[in-house]
């Protein structure tokens, strides 16, 4: 937990210019943030919102190569509630 939480804040720090491989795209306005521990790997997908303020929507160990259609779902249903509490179409 401590490795995600360092990578939060580098995050918060560098914005946008936090670089490869940290944030990678993953489709349409849904991206990643890559935290390595060990040999363990986990993801936060997160969007950007209309005011320039990141959304962490959903967190997960990845086991494969692509990100799993589950976590996909998970995240996309939360962009698309946040967005909707926020009076903002997707």
């Amino acid at each position: 937990m401590g490795k995600i939480l360092q990578v939060l804040q580098m995050f918060e720090e560098w914005g946008p210019r936090l670089p490869f491989p940290y944030p990678s795209q993953v489709e349409g306005r849904l991206r990643e943030l890559r935290v390595h521990y060990g040999r363990t790997l986990y993801r936060v997908l997160y969007y950007g919102d209309a005011r320039r303020t990141f959304v962490l929507l959903h967190a997960f160990e990845k086991r494969f190569q692509a990100v799993p259609k589950a976590e996909l779902r998970a995240a996309m249903k939360r962009m698309i509630k946040d967005q909707d509490r926020k009076g903002r179409k997707p």
